[in-house]
């Protein structure tokens, strides 16, 4: 559309008075590499290069349409080529990606950008998570990646703010990204997660580490985090309504202003017996966001801590408020951690039992047919 901004568009607008280079290096899907000399020859020429990748989408009408007619158009990006079936990669409404890797050459095309070592910034555009394990752990030259997602018409300009500092605005990132093999070995149909090795920040504790983690981003700048009130020990009792209002305090220890989003997470150390066996590793229970901190300035969150706060869900589904020692830690994702343990007293409590289907309504008894044996004969049986 020409209402709206590319990304490319966006930075030479930005980057004007030193000039602005661009090669496609390959297809999002298809594969070839036959632009990967081009690309190669810029990024060699630049001093700072921004390579884009991701995913591609064709919709709920390429999905419907794709292979079902001879005679109806393809969308380019869904339709095999090289032996390769582009719909495995390609996403939107009613369809699902089967496969969480980057697609088509992409990884290549990295990998030759990455080898010339010259500092790179990875922005990807994508629905659902793709896998940059590779390029994060490039052994020579890994990038800063920026996960951007479809982020709109504004997409572009946004992207360009940020990529050259005229705004310091980061989010956190809404899931956690597995290796491109994972996806191998569990089914995209199996929605239980504590089935294997688990799923999400929440269950997983597979051996192979995640390529980022639900709740992490970083910053042009630095920040602490310390906890103010309440001091000493924390207590709750699962009888009482009562809240603990806890102070946290944001420092900016970084060169420049910036906003940080707070998290409060808890994680259960030891419950009273019976326990909750499937309880999470970690759970989010709040998280709040500080705008346009400066360098050296501070700013206090605070969080409201109940005992409902720390309830869990056991093998049949309830809502409980287990008493134990819990741990509460408020993070930002970028390595700065507060923690304090948290006391929950009192007795097992079922704060929201697991809904239960509803009894049918009886249904009204209809009166007998006034005569006629086949009439006599349905009434009875409806009876």
């Amino acid at each position: 559309f020409e209402c709206v901004t590319s990304p490319l568009a966006a930075f030479a607008d930005r980057n004007r008075d030193a000039g602005t280079a661009y090669a496609e290096g390959c297809d999002v899907i298809l594969m070839g590499r036959q632009g990967f000399s081009a690309a190669l020859a810029a990024a060699e020429a630049a001093e700072v290069v921004v390579l884009g990748l991701g995913g591609t989408s064709c919709g709920s009408w390429g999905a419907g349409r794709w292979g079902k007619r001879d005679n109806a158009p393809r969308h380019l990006h869904c339709r095999p080529a090289n032996g390769t079936n582009g719909m495995q990669w390609a996403e939107g409404e009613a369809h699902d990606r089967t496969s969480i890797d980057l697609p088509g050459e992409q990884h290549a095309l990295a990998a030759a950008v990455l080898a010339l070592n010259k500092p790179t910034v990875l922005f990807l555009l994508n629905g659902g998570m793709v896998s940059v394990a590779e390029e994060l752990r490039h052994a020579i030259n890994p990038p800063a990646v920026v996960e951007a997602f479809y982020p709109g018409a504004e997409g572009g300009e946004a992207l360009a703010d940020a990529l050259f500092g005229r705004t310091n605005r980061w989010g956190k990132m809404p899931y956690s990204v597995y290796t491109a093999d994972w996806a191998k070995t569990n089914s995209m149909l199996d929605h239980d997660v504590q089935h294997g090795l688990g799923r999400t920040y929440r269950y997983y504790r597979g051996s192979v580490p995640l390529v980022t983690t639900f709740g992490h981003g970083l910053s042009y700048t630095t920040f602490e985090l310390a906890i103010g009130e309440p001091r000493g020990g924390w207590t709750l009792s699962t009888a009482s309504a009562t809240a603990l209002h806890v102070s946290v305090v944001l420092t900016n220890v970084g060169p420049r202003a910036g906003d940080e989003v707070v998290q409060a997470y808890f994680a259960p150390l030891s419950l009273a017996a019976p326990g909750v066996p499937n309880h999470p590793i970690k759970a989010l229970w709040g998280f709040e966001r500080v705008s346009d901190l400066g360098s050296g300035e501070s700013a206090t969150v605070t969080f409201s801590l109940g005992a409902r706060d720390l309830q869990l869900s056991d093998l049949n589904g309830d809502l409980v408020l287990a008493p134990g020692k819990y741990n509460a830690t408020f993070e930002n994702g970028a390595g700065a951690v507060a923690a304090r343990t948290v006391t929950l007293t009192g007795e097992r409590v079922v704060a929201e039992p697991f809904p239960q289907p509803a009894a049918p309504a009886p249904q009204a008894r209809r009166a007998p047919a006034a005569s006629g044996a086949t009439s006599g004969t349905s009434a009875k049986r409806r009876e």
